[in-house]
């Protein structure tokens, strides 16, 4: 009968009811059928009959009012819990305009008579279409003082058929937006008009037709901003927000939520706060302000925790979960989404699922063991086609895209960040295609076509800069340094590594400024100036120590290993290398593990210690083997080759 997510709410409703025992509360409860109004009635009965009388109160439609009735009755209101039913459900939804004047009579009463609540401590809860709830806001300007507690309930198998309905597009969307769009030029109330704009611009965004949804979320919010709704017009400015962040508009976004926070603030609507403050974290990571982002996004969990709003705190989990990964923390990030994952699943929100099953897919990629990523990010694939979330399968398509080319599978990944590239243009997200653009970079990188290479990223960059994105830009220009490296170009490599160290210091971003110099050593150490690239390198090790950043930390003394050995001190080389073998261990990064092992098992080679180089280079081979790397176990497996083969003729 109900959603997942629905049964939760229930110890909340009672909760609600019960501190309210000697004083007055008014509750709604919106639900959209007569059987699921039945079922609220006796769950509320089952629970709550034995420490109150519960009277039914049957909506009437003509002449009634609800309060002025139950505040005539006698007896003791402490001990009674007045339920309003059989509002007449079927015939709202067919036929809203028949009870047009039935519903104003309702509202009006509502308003007028609600100081009969706290004067004779009426407990009543009304069970109606959540939209009255909407219109009441509207219309009575204290009504959240009022109001002690509202939920909305969904029957579950008409959600589900509306979810089948989808099937693998957006025309159960579609046909909902047409027939808005005619109520829309038929509306006369400013309203009226706010809402069915508000809701286009929902549907708009859901199907990622941005454009359009920037206008509707436009016009309602003028709209409400009229009707001096503040509670809607924080709302859809946060919407507005969204949107400008998802076009890469990040500075106008941060305002946009900035401004529908305060307005929140004013009138103590927490929910509101909460989601605002996730937003403005998300802009701080787009930004590449992480330490910000982790602020705002722990305040908005903390008020979603308070409010024991599942969805909200799911949401928050997922975006720590993805900022602890940049921070190259993966096994904690993925505490974070699995606990996220959990709620999605036990609530019902294929949204919420479709996006942590994405974000755990990431993680295992980088974690090296690109099999299960693969499973993650074609079921989240799955989803968002089967709700027709454009926007989400572009971004999955890419990821996989990734996963392709790192198993080795070039024109495979081509195939699918081309479909990604395609979708992120036509529905004009401009990050996506900056990102596409990038990563099909990377695949004509690793074919050695440099020129195509840089071709892309080329594009990537003037994106990035476009939109103001510094971390773009910056990981970009370090790219495009890779292909000149690649290319015997070092002078150019060295320009465009500092270029990117500039840009990544300028916006304070620690953890690329640490990537930077990295690739800076590794020029140096391919020119031969082995102490500027061990300067480098130290110069890294120490950026990520100091912002915990334990998988640059594990790259870095893995570098510096190298180097020591390049150098011919061989114990500077091993403590270093299996410092970094340690941390890669420690964090499950196994492509990091392998290579570490690889390098170590090079250092006793040259130490004319055959059987310990064998050692660790057959468990290099294996980790290599495990996580789909070729090029990699196919040079490990020469290296032994070449050991084993030596090692027969001295004997």
């Amino acid at each position: 009968m109900l959603r997942k997510k629905d049964e939760l709410q229930f110890p909340s409703l009672f909760a609600h009811i019960r501190l309210r025992k000697a004083q007055g509360a008014l509750i709604f409860l919106g639900c959209d059928t007569t059987d699921l109004q039945n079922h609220l009635i006796d769950r509320i009965q089952t629970e709550l009959s034995s420490e109150f009388h519960i009277e039914r109160v049957p909506f009437h439609i003509r002449e009634w009012d609800p309060l002025g009735h139950v505040a005539s009755l006698g007896g003791d209101h402490n001990e009674t819990l007045y339920l309003f039913t059989d509002f007449p459900f079927e015939t709202y939804e067919t036929d809203p305009a028949s009870l047009a004047d039935d519903i104003e009579r309702l509202i009006g009463s509502l308003n007028l008579g609600r100081d009969a609540i706290p004067e004779k401590n009426l407990k009543c809860v009304l069970i109606l279409p959540t939209a009255i709830e909407d219109r009441l806001a509207l219309q009575a300007s204290d009504f959240y003082h009022f109001k002690a507690y509202s939920a909305e309930f969904t029957d579950d198998s008409r959600f589900h058929r509306s979810i089948s309905d989808l099937g693998s597009g957006d025309e159960g969307r579609r046909e909902r937006i047409e027939s808005l769009k005619r109520s829309l030029e038929n509306a006369e109330k400013e309203e009226d008009r706010a809402s069915i704009c508000s809701e286009l611009g929902r549907l708009y965004y859901e199907i990622s037709s941005f454009d359009q949804a920037l206008a509707m979320w436009t016009t309602a919010r003028s709209g409400y901003e009229k009707l001096r709704d503040d509670r809607q017009f924080s709302r859809v400015t946060g919407n507005l927000g969204i949107i400008y962040r998802e076009l890469g508009d990040v500075e106008k976004a941060l305002a946009l939520h900035m401004q529908a926070l305060e307005v929140d603030q004013k009138i103590g609507y927490l929910k509101g706060q909460a989601h605002h403050l996730g937003n403005i974290g998300l802009v701080h990571t787009q930004r590449s302000r992480l330490d910000e982002a982790i602020k705002y996004i722990q305040e908005s969990l903390k008020i979603f925790e308070s409010l024991g709003d599942l969805e909200g705190q799911s949401l928050n989990l997922g975006n720590l979960g993805r900022i602890i990964h940049n921070l190259g923390d993966p096994q904690k990030a993925l505490e974070y989404m699995e606990k996220a994952l959990d709620i999605t699943r036990k609530t019902s929100d294929f949204r919420g699922q479709g996006i942590q099953l994405g974000n755990i897919g990431s993680i295992y990629n980088d974690l090296g063991d690109p099999e299960r990523s693969l499973k993650y990010h074609k079921a989240a694939l799955g989803l968002h086609k089967r709700m027709g979330d454009q926007k989400g399968q572009a971004a999955d398509l890419g990821n996989i895209g990734q996963l392709y080319r790192k198993m080795g599978e070039p024109e495979r990944a081509l195939e699918y960040n081309k479909k990604a590239l395609t979708i992120f243009q036509k529905i004009g997200i401009s990050e996506g295609v900056a990102i596409s653009f990038g990563s099909i970079g990377l695949l004509y990188q690793n074919a050695n076509d440099c020129k195509s290479a840089l071709k892309y990223h080329r594009m990537s960059l003037e994106i990035h800069r476009k939109t103001g994105n510094l971390s773009g830009e910056g990981g970009e220009l370090g790219s495009m340094g890779l292909v000149f490296q690649m290319m015997g170009c070092h002078e150019k490599a060295l320009r465009r590594h500092r270029e990117s160290f500039d840009i990544y210091k300028k916006s304070g971003y620690l953890k690329g400024q640490g990537g930077a110099l990295g690739n800076l050593g590794g020029v140096y150490k391919e020119l031969g100036r082995l102490e500027k690239a061990l300067e480098c390198h130290s110069a890294s090790l120490d950026i990520h120590r100091k912002i915990g950043y334990v998988h640059g930390e594990a790259n870095q003394l893995g570098n510096i290993g190298v180097i020591y050995h390049e150098k011919g001190e061989f114990q500077k080389a091993l403590a270093h290398l299996n410092d970094s073998l340690k941390l890669h261990s420690k964090i499950g990064y196994l492509e990091g593990k392998a290579k570490s092992l690889a390098n170590i098992g090079l250092v006793y080679k040259d130490l004319d210690q055959p059987e310990q180089s064998l050692k660790y280079l057959k468990e290099a081979k294996s980790v290599f083997q495990h996580i789909g790397s070729k090029k990699e176990t196919e040079e490990t497996e020469n290296q032994i080759q070449e050991i084993e083969s030596g090692a027969s003729s001295a004997v």
